[in-house]
């Protein structure tokens, strides 16, 4: 890579708010909007590799967007993104992004469930369920975990 190339490389990463995990090096990025889906749906079960949940899902977003620093949605993520005139691909319904948030609902029989990210993104199981941001109804969600959809993918 020429030197001219290089320096305005690293003048572009030095713009960047990124979070560097101390111990796995790992990189994160800070305001960060929608930079694309993931071409496969998965259940809230997200593998890559030999990895599983968060980690799984930032691997799959670093390569959708083409970014070591990409990783799965945060809703203020795609708020910001939405608030600045962004649109979501409507080719899914439906797409996996991430709250930290649990609650406990009543479905209509009467039972109660509890939805916290499929206990983050690790588990399939029909009873369990997560957030999903609704691309056509352009608002978040309920989703059973055991469901297969997107990624949404955020990068700076």
């Amino acid at each position: 890579m020429p030197l001219a190339a290089l320096d305005a490389k690293l003048d572009e990463l030095a713009e960047k708010s990124v979070y560097v995990n101390p111990d796995t090096q790992q990189n994160y990025s800070l305001n960060a909007g929608f930079c694309g889906a993931s071409s496969t749906p998965t259940t809230a079960e997200i593998r890559s590799g030999d990895d599983v949940g968060y980690v799984a899902a930032q691997r799959i977003c670093q390569d959708v967007c083409g970014s070591k620093t990409a990783h799965l949605c945060t809703s203020n993520e795609l708020v910001r993104y939405l608030a600045t005139g962004g649109t979501l691909p409507t080719s899914h319904d439906y797409l996996w992004y991430a709250t930290g948030v649990g609650w406990t609902f009543t479905r209509g029989d009467g039972t109660k469930e509890d939805a916290h990210s499929c206990r983050g993104y690790t588990s399939a199981s029909g009873q369990e369920g997560a957030a999903v941001w609704g691309t056509k109804l352009v608002r978040p969600t309920w989703s059973n975990c055991s469901a297969s959809r997107p990624i949404a993918c955020c990068e700076e």
